[in-house]
């Protein structure tokens, strides 16, 4: 039988070995309210802050799948970044809104891409990436007059017929004159071979550099245009023609990235080793790793002499440019390149000409604001009006073109590294100064019309063998160092070197090694010298140091001299472990190295060599390698950077919310919260390490270090506390039942944090501990003559908990003080009284009183009372009876059994002394009372007297109609049933243990009353057991299940003797006329008597599993644990 009830706990499934602790109806609040608060504080920012935004929508076309997808997602996260840094900057002003399209490429699917953009009226695009896929849109953008900004497409027609069309990078004249004149002024030739491709960008390409290389006097000998997947007879035709020619002949290649693959790979494996000389398409990715890959699979393979024109090479970029790569390096974690650049400048051009005019992109306005924007960009037609961008100034001329410094880049192992010779711009030098100066003179080129200045490029690398001597507090180290240099004209001398971050500028520098080959100088030298530490540019990391290399050359500006860092450049490669850089020994160690080259900007102060500079500056190349280095200790500090960092943060903040604000699970939340509060700790110190560090004085940071070296110490105290709490007391006070003092968990979390506090002021303050403690000792004595009597009660305090006469919940009597202790602290012990009202005692006067503690040494407590009987009953039947009366109390424990002893008989009455046990002492009152309740009860069933001080009282005859009047059962039987259903009723005797219901048995609709004696009621467990839910005595009774004709749950038996009226259901219900409300009164009564004895049952079980999980050992349950798995090895 079920009985399913409101609250489950009365349902017989809510067993206690299934129950699972509940979470608390406050933590369940707090989080609903921290869950509403962040969904409000979100709906407020969607709803409030979103709708002041000025949206502008732009459109972004660029090939994003297939062969050219690298060079297209270049494109889209440069322009992406720049819109990003725009809305940052604009908050909640002003958002550009992005739509990307993917044109692949083809042309066909670029104008249908514009189609599309047309339709959706966007205010610009950004795009496309091939020229030819430029004019299949072009005309659809100049018919619906949109601006388009292009940072690849580079044929001429692209701006020339379309005035709405602009490009921020240079077009096919600017760099087939440039690659004519580089052929011509650079390497010396008046003979090329020209190869185009047979489509609009090789004619564009090819007509250009031949206009411009025969302009110059130059020839050109062969000259071939094909397709794709050229014919083997056209190959050895090709082949046949270069082998005619001079070996020093360059070949031009007007084509795109594929055909110009085809080509160079069947040359080079045909065995001709012509310099080759390629445009700007081929400063890729795909190229640099094809011709990698063709070097590792062909050790014969010749990849030198091909120079490829780089729109920009970031060893020779100014600062802007060196900027963007770091920003860009650390939104993607990948290194940028040109295409990245140019698209950057794209975009940036656009945002800030949409600023510039305070743009807002609304549809009734459109027309007119793309108009404004192709105004305000045709403009912007001098530097001056110009935007300083990633690749230099972007302004316009009237096409729509743009000017640009171009570069002349060199294949270099598995790189494009800048060419040893580059024609530059002499922006730093006046006429004068060039008259006057030899270097300048001879140095001086007409390049493509222009005067410049031949610079050399000299690859740099930097080997620091050892850093010694380091000494922080004077802020200078002792490096010992290799600087290897590679070039090509002996007179630029790149040894001759000002040492900027050294205590001395110039350093004697010894010629290690020196090698030269077909024009190519590779030379080493060695030195050493002091060096300032921190005085290195760069991201400074939280409790780290750096020392490096910074030098520049003593005399030649970046016009003339740029060093580029190259770590391959050494003849013979000196093997030093980084590790071994710092001896371990001095208490530093190395934890990484970094190598860049930049250029400064600085005054000549007057100098004579330098007193014609323009304005009174030079700009020179600067080369830098650092080594960054700490202490050598094991630290957390900084161990994670960047998004690692704030990962961990978020999700170890939002474990700690979690594990603070649930209440269950103590002891595995403890470790949740202690690790997640860690994972905080040590994701801060890592923000602010890589972080603010650099933003903050160095004042600032050794605040900061010295608030984490303080929380370093105060939280392992901190949860090293609450451990003591949960791990020790917890299980104290819930599994052994015993209480501990507040005093106990607060002295030890007293000595926790006083050792904490301790290591703050030695480690910390760098303080000595034995000077503070001896003046602690003679201030602790001064006190302790000024309280000397709350040091009598803190001592005494401390000797309580230590004794343990009395634990916390225990109900003690101290002299006459009498109640149930609620605390135990410093001074006092708190008591509360039966009266409800609290007590404090001095911890000294507890001591020295004599103190009775009713709860040891275990829970049940004997009870005595005196029992005065007339002398009329014999002492046998009044035992009997009293027996019964105990046993029928729920609260009187059977297990010991209860006690009657016959004291004898006065002049006055009989004496019995009832002795039995109960729990919970503090409510022994109530108690007793319920035990004489029954001792009356059962007295006058049994028709027995009471003496009080010689008056005996006397029970009138109970006759069987008065007990059936008397039960709330009948009470809807009338007086004329009741009377009927007397003669009805059996007498039956039961010897103690006789078993009266059976649930095993079957159903019985017997009715009974107990006349005298006591029995007790159970219910069996899951696994068989008889529970005692319930008990009864004289004046009770049971049958109320069969009458209903349900199945007994319940085994009922006999305590005692027991008398009891008998009377069969159907015999009770032909008697009774009116049987509804009885049937009303016995279901009332079996629902209350189900729940109740479930309630007894579950208790029982709850106390029982507790008792089972006290007295089992850690190395039972362990085993225990254990031997599952294996038993699954064995069966394995």
């Amino acid at each position: 039988m079920k009985i399913w009830v409101k609250n489950n706990k009365y349902s017989k499934k809510n067993s206690s070995k299934k129950k699972l602790p509940a979470i608390t109806s406050g933590s369940i609040k707090l989080s609903v309210y921290i869950t509403l608060f962040i969904l409000l504080g979100y709906c407020l920012y969607l709803f409030y802050f979103q709708k002041e935004y000025e949206t502008i929508h732009i459109a972004l076309v660029s090939s994003l799948s297939g062969p050219d997808a690298l060079e297209g997602q270049s494109f889209l996260n440069a322009i992406l970044l720049c819109i990003k840094e725009y809305n940052d900057r604009h908050g909640n002003k002003k958002k550009i809104i992005c739509d990307i399209y993917d044109d692949q490429n083809i042309p066909s699917k670029a104008r249908k891409i514009a189609e599309e953009i047309v339709q959706k009226k966007f205010l610009a695009v950004i795009g496309h990436n091939l020229s030819s896929c430029s004019l299949a849109a072009s005309p659809i953008y100049l018919k619906n007059q949109i601006p388009v900004l292009t940072p690849l497409s580079t044929h001429t027609d692209v701006t020339q017929k379309n005035p709405w069309f602009f490009r921020t990078i240079f077009n096919d004249r600017s760099q087939s004159l440039y690659l004519s004149s580089y052929i011509h002024s650079i390497l010396k030739q008046n003979q090329a071979i020209l190869i185009q491709e047979n489509n609009g960008y090789g004619k564009d390409v090819a007509q250009h550099f031949r206009e411009s290389f025969q302009s110059k006097g130059g020839k050109l000998i062969v000259h071939e245009t094909l397709k794709p997947l050229i014919s083997f007879a056209k190959k050895e035709n090709l082949k046949m023609q270069i082998m005619s020619v001079d070996s020093k002949t360059p070949i031009f290649l007007g084509t795109h990235l594929d055909l110009g693959l085809e080509i160079l790979t069947f040359i080079r494996k045909a065995g001709l080793n012509n310099p080759f000389i390629l445009p700007d398409i081929f400063d890729a990715k795909r190229f640099v790793d094809t011709i990698s890959q063709l070097e590792k699979e062909d050790s014969s393979f010749n990849a030198k002499d091909i120079y490829v024109l780089s729109p920009l090479l970031f060893q020779t970029a100014s600062k802007t440019a060196h900027d963007f790569y770091t920003a860009y390096e650390c939104e993607y974690n990948e290194q940028p390149d040109w295409v990245s650049a140019y698209s950057y400048d794209a975009a940036l051009t656009l945002v800030e000409t949409i600023d510039k005019k305070n743009i807002c992109g609304k549809l009734k306005n459109l027309q007119q604001e793309r108009k404004t924007i192709k105004d305000t960009l045709y403009l912007m037609n001098h530097p001056s009006r110009g935007i300083l961008g990633v690749t230099g100034w972007i302004y316009f001329d009237k096409y729509g073109d743009t000017n640009k410094q171009l570069t002349m880049g060199k294949y270099h192992r598995s790189k494009i590294m800048p060419a040893m010779i580059q024609p530059m711009a002499a922006q730093w030098i006046d006429k004068t100064f060039k008259e006057n100066s030899s270097i300048v003179n001879e140095s001086r080129i007409i390049f493509n019309g222009t005067e410049m200045i031949l610079a050399n490029m000299i690859y740099t690398s930097v080997l620091i063998k050892n850093v010694r001597n380091i000494n922080i507090e004077d802020g200078t180290a002792t490096l010992d160092f290799e600087i290897s240099f590679h070039y090509t004209d002996e007179r630029s001398h790149p040894e001759r070197l000002l040492f900027l971050n050294a205590t001395q500028k110039e350093l004697p520098l010894i010629l290690r090694d020196k090698k030269i080959s077909n024009n190519e100088i590779w030379a080493t030298y060695e030195g050493h010298g002091n060096f300032f530490i921190d005085r290195f540019p760069g991201i400074y990391v939280f409790n780290q140091h750096q020392v490096g290399i910074q030098f520049q050359h003593k005399l030649s500006p970046i016009s003339h001299l740029i060093y580029i860092n190259d770590e391959n450049v050494k003849i013979n490669k000196t093997s030093v472990e980084f590790s071994d850089i710092i001896q371990p020994l001095s208490g530093w160690m190395a934890t990484g190295s970094h190598a860049f080259q930049d250029f400064e900007i600085k005054t000549t102060l007057g100098n004579p060599q330098f007193l014609h500079a323009l304005g009174g500056k030079m700009g020179f190349s600067r080369f830098n390698h650092g080594v960054s280095f700490k202490k050598s200790r094991f630290s957390f500090r900084g161990l994670f950077s960047g998004l690692i960092a704030w990962r961990i943060f978020w999700i170890s903040l939002i474990c700690f919310i979690l594990s603070m604000v649930i209440s269950q699970w103590p002891k595995t939340l403890w470790g949740v919260m202690t690790l997640s509060a860690y994972g905080v700790i040590i994701s801060v110190e890592s923000l602010i390490t890589y972080g603010l560090a650099p933003h903050l004085t160095d004042y600032q940071l050794q605040w900061i270090d010295m608030g984490f070296d303080i929380l370093w110490w105060i939280a392992p105290a901190f949860f090293l506390n609450i451990f003591i709490r949960r791990f020790i007391f917890m299980p104290i006070n819930q599994k052994n039942g015993l209480h501990v003092a507040n005093i106990v968990p607060r002295f030890l979390g007293f000595l926790i944090y006083l050792i904490a506090g301790l290591g703050v002021i030695a480690f910390v303050f760098d303080q000595e501990i034995s000077k503070l403690l001896a003046t602690g000792g003679v201030f602790a004595m001064m006190i302790g003559l000024a309280v000397k009597m709350n040091v009598a009660d803190i001592i005494s305090g401390i000797a309580i908990n230590l004794e343990a006469p009395f634990r916390l919940g225990d109900w003690i009597k101290i002299d006459a003080f009498e109640g149930v202790v609620t605390d135990i602290t410093w001074r006092s012990t708190r008591i509360k009284t039966g009266e409800n009202a609290i007590l404090c005692i001095p911890n000294s006067k507890a001591t020295e009183s004599s103190i009775q503690n009713f709860n040891t040494p275990g829970e049940m407590n004997w009870i005595k009372i005196n029992v005065p009987v007339s002398h009329h009953a014999s002492p046998e039947s009044v035992d009997n009876i009293l027996m019964a009366s105990v046993l029928a109390t729920r609260e009187v424990i059977t297990d010991p059994i209860p006690k009657i002893f016959y004291k004898g008989a006065t002049e006055l009455n009989a004496w019995f002394e009832v002795f039995f046990c109960i729990k919970d002492y503090a409510n022994r009152k109530i108690r007793i009372d319920n035990v004489w309740t029954s001792i009356w009860k059962h007295l006058q069933y049994a028709e027995m007297q009471l003496s009080l001080m010689g008056q005996t009282l006397s029970f009138p005859q109970l006759k069987l109609f008065d007990i059936l009047d008397s039960l709330d059962i009948l009470n809807g039987v009338s007086k004329q049933d009741k009377l009927e259903l007397v003669p009805h009723f059996q007498k039956r005797f039961f010897d103690a243990g006789k078993i009266i219901v059976d649930h095993k048995k079957a159903i019985s609709d017997t009715f009974y009353i107990i006349r005298k004696g006591a029995v007790r009621v159970y219910l069996p467990s899951d696994d068989g057991e008889m529970i005692e839910v319930d008990r009864m005595g004289a004046g009770d009774y049971f049958g109320e299940t069969g009458l209903l004709g349900e199945e007994y749950a319940t085994q009922i038996k006999a305590s005692t003797n027991v008398l009891i009226d008998a009377i069969s259901g159907d015999t009770l219900f032909e008697c009774v006329d009116d049987r509804e409300p009885f049937l009303n009164q016995l279901r009332h009564l079996r629902l209350k008597r189900m729940i109740n004895r479930e309630n007894q049952k579950c208790q029982y079980e709850d106390e029982q599993a507790e008792k089972e999980k006290q007295t089992e050992s850690i190395f039972f349950r362990l085993l225990k644990w254990i031997t599952p798995k294996r038993s699954l090895i064995q069966e394995a």
